[in-house]
């Protein structure tokens, strides 16, 4: 009996001296998880801005300067003009329009800097951070570019009420330059920018349209600046610098231990999740830990980082049409890749959005490079074409503009002594020209994106 219970203690103590080594363990494994910090051994800022440098670099054809006069010297657009850019000039009030007669008279020089940006190829700056991560870089300007762009469009509106449809669309082709160079970055930040940028003046060129008696061979020199600048716009455009976003994360975000996989760090995954943000829930501390405690090492995050980025690369070059044929979405496809991936998967639906807005945004340009091809035909010839077809037939138009919501052409019908062309839209069914509102970050809505007549199309914009 005493040989027994002598034995039943040391078991006792033995499980006992195994509770306290495993709880050693893990107090350890919690303690070294947040003290852990990254290694940063690679500079990816400085090898985003090496593989960014244009390869025929020339300091003289770089628009960076011309930009920095401009957005030092502009005047800040009036607050009672802010919300306006979408109006014509004869929806104004007669102080609006005094506001921006004296706006305009203030910026005379920052148009004249915008024209000469407008020569350049290209905007290049190199880029600095705040912090040293690929995080901290910021994009030059972009609030003072939306308002000058506000501004701008609603200038070219009003000389175009006043006959002055020449120097309108000067205006707005040197507006869209300003998109273009932003739609050529290397981030995606940027792409959207200018595309929100050059869908200001697409509707800008279908409103001047619409509004005023443009001579034939205006028309036609807008339709052949569009032509030659519509086809480089892809977005969202998947870079390399886009990549190196992604290593640079990685970097900050994992432990970097020798012989073992790297561990995510939870002061680091706190820090960029806890406000939440577009899409993505705020993450306590607690919460974080957990994550952490749970998540794939560096080398697995890494090899799905890389799998993802190649399927987000295939996914934009899918209209959502084919997407939608296979019931299927671009968040659906994505979230089986990153599944059990906490450090990518919260993004997921950006991407799904980001890829959205491009698409709508190549429909909004090659709708407007056809309305353009249109209206010359019939300045040349007296009526409209029966098709968009005829059109490319004539040279007017490269090929005929496909809606990616149906994998056909866009929806051209004349109708009496005017015609309608319009995309049927997120709900990929055809209306009848029935209008939709068209949001960026809304889908399925139901009707179409009319693009003309633009009394129709006004009240999607």
């Amino acid at each position: 009996m005493v040989i027994w219970s002598s034995r039943r203690w040391r078991y006792i103590l033995a499980a006992i001296c195994c509770v306290l080594l495993i709880g050693a363990v893990m107090a350890w494994h919690l303690v070294s998880l947040f003290l852990a910090e990254p290694t940063i051994k690679v500079d990816y800022l400085a090898e985003y801005n090496r593989i960014t440098k244009p390869d025929d670099y020339d300091f003289t054809r770089n628009a960076a300067p011309h930009y920095e006069k401009l957005f030092s010297e502009v005047t800040a657009l009036p607050e009672s003009l802010k919300t306006r850019h979408k109006a014509w000039p004869t929806e104004l009030e007669d102080s609006e329009i005094d506001a921006l007669q004296t706006w305009a008279a203030a910026n005379n020089s920052a148009l004249g800097s915008m024209g000469k940006a407008a020569q350049c190829p290209y905007w290049w700056v190199e880029r600095e951070s705040s912090d040293g991560s690929m995080a901290g870089i910021g994009m030059p300007h972009v609030a003072e570019q939306r308002e000058f762009s506000w501004g701008v469009v609603l200038l070219a509106k009003y000389k175009a009420s006043r006959g002055e449809t020449e120097g309108a669309l000067r205006y707005l082709a040197d507006l869209h330059m300003t998109g273009m160079h932003r739609v050529r970055g290397n981030t995606l930040v940027e792409q959207c920018v200018g595309l929100a940028v050059c869908e200001l003046t697409y509707e800008a060129v279908r409103a001047v349209l619409s509004k005023c008696d443009v001579p034939l061979g205006e028309v036609v020199r807008m339709r052949e600046i569009l032509a030659s600048r519509i086809p480089q716009i892809e977005v969202p455009r998947f870079t390399r610098g886009e990549f190196l976003y992604a290593l640079d994360a990685i970097q900050r975000g994992f432990t970097d231990e020798t012989g073992r996989d790297g561990r995510l760090i939870p002061k680091y995954l706190y820090n960029i999740r806890k406000d939440g943000g577009l899409y993505i829930a705020p993450l306590s501390y607690p919460e974080a830990v957990w994550v952490c405690l749970n998540h794939p090492g560096r080398k697995e995050t890494l090899q799905a980082y890389q799998v993802f980025y190649e399927k987000l690369k295939e996914l934009a070059s899918k209209p959502p049409w084919e997407l939608h044929a296979r019931s299927t979405t671009c968040t659906d496809e994505l979230s089986t890749v990153v599944e059990g991936n906490f450090f990518f998967q919260d993004g997921v639906q950006t991407f799904d959005a980001v890829i959205e807005v491009g698409w709508r945004g190549r429909t909004h340009g090659e709708a407007t490079e056809a309305i353009l091809a249109i209206l010359a035909y019939r300045g040349r010839t007296g009526h409209f074409p029966d098709s968009l077809a005829e059109l490319v037939a004539e040279a007017d138009l490269e090929g005929v503009p496909i809606d990616p919501y149906c994998g056909k052409p866009l929806v051209y019908k004349i109708a009496g002594e005017d015609f309608a062309l319009y995309s049927v839209g997120a709900d990929f069914f055809d209306n009848g020209g029935l209008t939709s509102s068209w949001s960026w970050f809304e889908a399925g809505e139901v009707g179409d994106y009319v693009f003309w007549p633009v009394q129709d199309a006004a009240r999607n914009l």
